[in-house]
């Protein structure tokens, strides 16, 4: 039995329960200067073990992330995007999944440069697959940020909305947007957790994961 089976109820017995879950794919979209090895992609493959889980190096450039990401969810189908502070935003932007943001910075050309300190080049936190160390973000990074969020609130549709699901650290002490999302998205889809904006591990395992779950 796995650790999932463990922690959600519902089903018959387990072999309904696997046969509910293993042939879901879920994408992983980590946060501003990360990588695919974030500790919340560990965890969701940890205890998601009858999902297939994809986690995937972010490029560091707005469109460019875009244009990989959108590669990815073309080849790989998923049935859920999850996705931590920045790449919350990244997976809004996507129809056709089910999307949960986690701490979501949904609007990253006004707040990426207050959460760095402003232009100029920094070190990534987790390692990443081609060995970079480190990162650039200028001017041009912030513009193509809003043009990504002026694009998606000009397109945005009742599909995306019901697709869309957001948990918001109460303790964020980075970003918090939960409003935003509100007023863009659905009130009832807004959920509240205790945690920081870097969510400890009973976070994933005891909010999300259940959700992941109950949801598809």
């Amino acid at each position: 039995m796995s650790k999932l089976m463990k922690l959600v109820v519902g089903c018959k017995n387990s072999k309904e329960f696997v046969d509910k879950v293993q042939t879901h794919r879920l994408l992983y979209l980590h946060g501003l200067a990360s990588s695919k090895k974030a500790n919340t992609a560990r965890l969701l493959k940890e205890y998601l073990e009858d999902f297939d889980v994809l986690s995937i190096d972010i490029p560091p450039h707005p469109l460019e992330a875009i244009s990989y990401i959108s590669k990815i969810i073309k080849e790989y189908k998923p049935h859920v995007i999850v996705g931590t502070s920045l790449g919350g935003f990244y997976a809004s932007l996507f129809d056709g999944p089910f999307k949960i943001l986690i701490n979501p910075a949904l609007k990253p050309d006004l707040e990426i440069k207050n959460i760095l300190g402003g232009y100029g080049t920094y070190p990534y936190l987790k390692q990443r697959e081609d060995g970079s160390k480190s990162f650039e973000f200028t001017n041009h990074d912030e513009e193509e940020f809003k043009t990504l969020r002026s694009k998606f609130l000009a397109e945005i549709n009742d599909d995306i909305k019901k697709e869309t699901f957001a948990f918001f650290g109460i303790k964020d002490e980075v970003v918090n947007d939960k409003y935003y999302f509100i007023e863009i998205f659905n009130k009832e889809h807004a959920y509240d957790i205790d945690a920081n904006h870097r969510l400890a591990d009973r976070n994933i395992v005891e909010d999300i994961i259940p959700f992941i779950v109950k949801l598809i």
